[in-house]
């Protein structure tokens, strides 16, 4: 069964940093950044959503657990008073996936 962590500041800057670049290629790919601008575009974009980086209020960045072991990230975006609800990431380890920690999320 899975649990949810708060991501550690180290946790954050490593996902952080995968998730830029890896968001800069999908976006190349698709035709929405020129690749020799894409890293700075896709920054800008987390830095938009992300001000306070895991600290930006009513995002909510998890490292997926499973008996203790690192299985996923989860980072969602929750506004009660809006009743807004969005799943921005939910991605589990290459090694990990097809086991139902997706669906355990």
């Amino acid at each position: 069964m899975v649990e949810l962590k708060k991501m550690s500041d180290h946790e954050f800057e490593a996902w952080r940093n995968r998730s830029v670049a890896s968001y800069a290629a999908e976006k190349v790919k698709a035709g929405n950044f020129k690749e020799e601008t894409a890293i700075e575009e896709s920054e800008r974009e987390f830095q938009k959503l992300l001000p306070q980086g895991k600290d930006t209020q009513d995002h909510h960045l998890f490292t997926v657990m499973d008996e203790g072991e690192n299985v996923g990230i989860l980072w969602f975006h929750a506004n009660n008073e809006m009743k807004e609800n969005y799943i921005f990431d939910i991605e589990m380890l290459e090694s990990k996936r097809g086991m139902g920690y997706g669906k355990q999320t």
